[in-house]
């Protein structure tokens, strides 16, 4: 009898071995000197400046961090701490999620081309249809306190 509770209770606990994961990214000569890189991904839902998730600066220039990670498959991009400063393609696109597989890859290289706060925001594009017009540039609403535009 107790055996049978000790193996029922082996075969419903489910061991989860942790491997470890070396991510080496590469960041763009113009990445601040002061600014922290962090890992944000699927396994610390998504944090961009999680403190645990903060790389070190190598000697060579690199940015590092070892994780430990059950078997899996992963997603994850680099931050400067903010998504407002997260990795793009050199021309300020953004870049598809980093994918890796845990344990088949134990080191992970990542060049990061730019930041998304190097490059200037395009302003956002109206969506009123053509038959909307300025009725007046600044009602003032007594409720509010302030001036508002009104649109027809």
């Amino acid at each position: 009898m107790r055996f049978v509770a000790l193996l029922l209770l082996f075969c419903t606990c489910q061991l989860q071995a942790q491997h470890t994961l070396q991510l080496l990214v590469t960041a763009p000569a113009n990445t601040p000197a002061t600014d922290t890189l962090f890992v944000a991904g699927s396994f610390n839902a998504w944090n961009p400046h999680h403190l645990p998730h903060a790389l070190t600066k190598t000697s060579s220039g690199q940015y590092s961090i070892r994780l430990q990670l059950p078997a899996g498959a992963y997603e994850c991009k680099i931050t400067r701490g903010a998504w407002a400063t997260v990795q793009t393609t050199s021309v300020g696109t953004g870049v598809d999620n980093i994918r890796v597989s845990v344990p088949d890859t134990d080191t992970l290289l990542v060049m990061v081309a730019g930041w998304a706060d190097a490059f200037a925001k395009a302003p956002p594009r109206s969506t009123a249809s053509k038959n909307v017009k300025l009725v007046r540039d600044s009602f003032y609403m007594p409720q509010l306190s302030r001036h508002r535009k009104i649109w027809i």
